[in-house]
């Protein structure tokens, strides 16, 4: 029960997760767009796209993910301080105890809905 893109993935090692968030961004460009009063040539496009006259926004997005994670991670740093305080520890900790017995609810589930399909999967098949 695999997909001819599952074996090309895992043979490329790409991951899944990668190509589930490229599938996710097309989705939300696609319908973007078709929200929008302002309509798009695509054929336009397809042509200057082929003839290599369009620009990717690839490198921006990346450089700009990275900015972000920086300017996060520099944040945490400099309120390391506060961040670590027991005040600001106490009031998050129901929420991360909460958070790891969900966790722990959602493996268990995971894990022998897992089995069961693992166990289906072996059953006789009949015509």
């Amino acid at each position: 029960m695999h997909r001819p893109i599952d074996v090309i993935l895992s043979g490329l090692l790409i991951s899944p997760e990668i190509y589930l968030w490229v599938n996710l961004v097309t989705f939300n460009q696609v319908w973007i767009e078709r929200l929008t009063a302002t309509k798009k040539d695509g054929w336009a496009n397809q042509y200057a796209a082929e003839n290599g006259k369009t620009k990717s926004k690839l490198t921006q997005g990346l450089l700009s993910l990275c900015l972000f994670i920086a300017f996060v991670v520099m944040l945490c740093i400099y309120f390391r301080d506060f961040l670590t305080s027991t005040p600001v520890q106490q009031s998050i900790y129901p929420y991360l105890m909460n958070g790891w017995i969900l966790l722990t609810y959602l493996t268990i589930y995971q894990s022998l809905y897992m089995i069961y399909q693992i166990w289906t999967l072996r059953k006789r098949i009949e015509a």
